[in-house]
């Protein structure tokens, strides 16, 4: 593709825009002008088209069919001896089970309320253990800072003792 080309392809795509633009422009001046028109648009889906179907003339074409027999349920004279076995199995098995998943909930149920009972009581013996811990340093404490003032009397009472001399 030669220059000359590329620039006559270049200004057709230019005029082919325009005249698309021009074409949006009449559309939008026609539907605000006309309030029927602008009020399909507003209301149209985004893959529904734009203003009203096409309705035939003559009375409407179609007619629904009826809606089929429902197919009656299956009795126990119907069913053969083997799909007879294979219900009565399924219904126990599905009796017991039900019957075992209730007795483990119960279980859970109760392991969750005597793990909050151990929690609360781990949780009491830790504090419990703490305030020992704390009851013991304290006193210890207290035991240090009796020494502490006498040391300080004995110091005090050397020092007197010194400078009277």
């Amino acid at each position: 593709m030669t220059t000359d080309q590329r620039l006559e392809r270049i200004e057709e795509l230019r005029q082919k825009a325009d005249e698309g633009r021009a074409r949006i422009a009449e559309r939008q001046a026609a539907r605000e002008n006309d309030p029927a028109k602008m009020q399909d648009y507003l209301f149209a889906a985004v893959d529904e088209p734009i203003g009203s179907p096409p309705m035939p003339s003559a009375p409407w074409p179609y007619q629904p069919e009826p809606a089929p027999e429902p197919v009656p349920a299956a009795s126990d004279d119907d069913l053969d001896d083997y799909t007879k076995g294979l219900v009565k199995f399924t219904v126990q098995y599905v009796a017991e089970r039900d019957k075992r998943i209730n007795t483990l909930e119960r279980e859970i149920v109760e392991l969750k309320r005597s793990l909050r009972t151990h929690r609360r009581e781990v949780e009491a013996d830790r504090k419990e253990g703490i305030q020992v811990f704390c009851t013991g340093i304290e006193r210890r404490f207290a035991a240090l800072e009796a020494e502490n003032v006498e040391l300080k009397g004995m110091l005090g009472d050397a020092l007197r003792l010194g400078k009277k001399r």
